[in-house]
């Protein structure tokens, strides 16, 4: 028991922010479940899913949404049952080791997180402006899809021809099965979870947008990266010294431009040939570019 504790104590305290979503996902899943049980084998009318869902599901209506702002945010940590959050888990898991491998474990986070706002947005946005939604303002959205989703198309739009085995129908390529989904999500909007499909479709299309910007040079995803790094900022041991500002200065730009221009050649063969047409430099200046310890 300690030697667990101990092993749950290290995934979450460590540099392992894919980690850290599922624990914290599954954390509270257990919890909401525990006490619910407790309330059923004890009488109690109380119902604590009700309660967090009313308080942290994120509902469809603006005038709702104004008075409890955080659900934007919050959603993504309440699942309606347990083959959500193990099917959202599994894949988060999946698409998280292979995305944190060439990215990084801060640009995961970014990605997640950004993914499932873009997916509420798109979802409070559908549901105000689409008649086959009205008088559907008290409708609640919870679950992790968006933000996970947002991670599997990111990866699959930075390695599309990275081939993967899926049981019962082989092997694949991630821009094949990226596409397959979004179809699937679309088509399934007329279904009782439209809601869900509307949300899983922005954050599939934030992830997909984010990389685009990533290979032509622009990280939108930076401020968030900078605004929740959990790197310590301090370097008090740290000496710098200058002989030329101005020729340091433009060593300094020369070699930026030289860094993101390699970059960006790596990423474009890439998207050609696939990952495993780079020479062993080459991947490891991309490992090295990711910013990974």
């Amino acid at each position: 028991m300690r030697s667990l504790l101990k092993d749950f104590k290290s995934y979450f305290n460590g540099n392992k922010v894919l980690y850290r979503l599922i624990i914290i996902n599954v954390c509270i899943f257990i919890f909401v479940n525990v006490f619910s049980l407790i309330c059923f084998l004890f009488g109690w009318t109380f119902s604590i899913d009700y309660f967090l869902r009313n308080l942290f599901g994120l509902e469809a209506g603006f005038s709702n949404f104004i008075w409890k702002p955080w659900t934007l945010f919050s959603y993504m940590f309440l699942h309606a049952d347990i083959f959500h959050i193990l099917f959202n888990m599994l894949f988060l898991f999946w698409s998280g080791k292979l995305f944190t491998e060439y990215l990084g474990q801060q640009k995961l986070s970014a990605i997640y997180f950004l993914g499932g706002i873009c997916g509420g947005l798109l979802y409070m946005i559908a549901y105000q402006i689409f008649p086959a939604f009205e008088n559907h303002d008290q409708a609640i959205l919870i679950g992790a899809s968006a933000g996970v989703l947002a991670v599997f198309f990111a990866i699959a739009t930075l390695l599309p021809n990275y081939t993967t085995q899926l049981i019962l129908f082989g092997n694949i390529k991630l821009k094949f099965l990226a596409v397959i989904m979004f179809l699937l999500y679309a088509f399934s909007i007329p279904s009782a979870n439209a809601g869900g499909q509307i949300a899983h479709i922005g954050g599939a299309l934030f992830g997909f947008v984010s990389i685009k910007f990533l290979q032509s040079g622009t990280d939108i995803t930076k401020w968030f990266t900078k605004l929740f790094s959990f790197k310590s900022k301090s370097r008090k041991n740290m000496k710098v010294v200058f002989r030329s500002n101005e020729n340091n200065d433009e060593i300094y730009l020369k070699r930026q431009r030289m860094t993101q221009e390699n970059l960006d050649r790596i990423l474009d063969k890439i998207n050609r040939s696939g990952f495993e047409s780079l020479t062993a430099d080459e991947k490891e200046f991309l490992y090295k570019a990711s910013g990974k310890k």
